[in-house]
């Protein structure tokens, strides 16, 4: 009996084990279910410079469990504003982010991903690498 409910939370651990650089070590929560939510941008750094968040330059995504995705940006530059949908991909190491026509935005390379923070580098069309750290509002 022992050995069955060593074995039975050594393959809920497998399975759940994250594969992410940052973290963490494992979760009993689904990556999924870990990634649902609205998440705002509390750093954020592009081609290695440190942009300032505030009130009036703000990044914000919203993956719903449905697969879509509500994109909004607020810089010095502008708005952009995206509808689209996501999935994960390559193994749920990355998050691709589309359009609605199912051209690519961009691409999420997820370093960590817990209930409250999502860490990620990615390039868009609009700029080069950029590096984000979010959490779930």
């Amino acid at each position: 009996m022992k050995k069955s409910i060593i074995y039975t939370c050594l393959i809920i651990f497998g399975l759940n084990s994250c594969t992410y650089p940052d973290g963490p070590a494992f979760s009993l929560t689904s990556k999924t279910k870990r990634l649902v939510g609205k998440w705002k941008a509390v750093e954020l750094q592009q081609n290695e410079i440190k942009i300032t968040l505030d009130d009036t330059r703000f990044e914000t995504v919203e993956f719903l469990e449905n697969g879509d995705c509500i994109y909004n940006s607020v810089t010095d530059s502008g708005t952009f504003n995206l509808n689209g949908s996501w999935t994960f991909i390559s193994d749920n190491t990355e998050i691709r982010v589309t359009d609605n026509s199912g051209q690519e935005f961009f691409k999420y390379a997820v370093t960590r991903l817990t209930k409250e923070e999502l860490w990620a580098f990615y390039n868009n069309t609009l700029v080069q690498r950029r590096r984000v750290k979010y959490e779930k509002q």
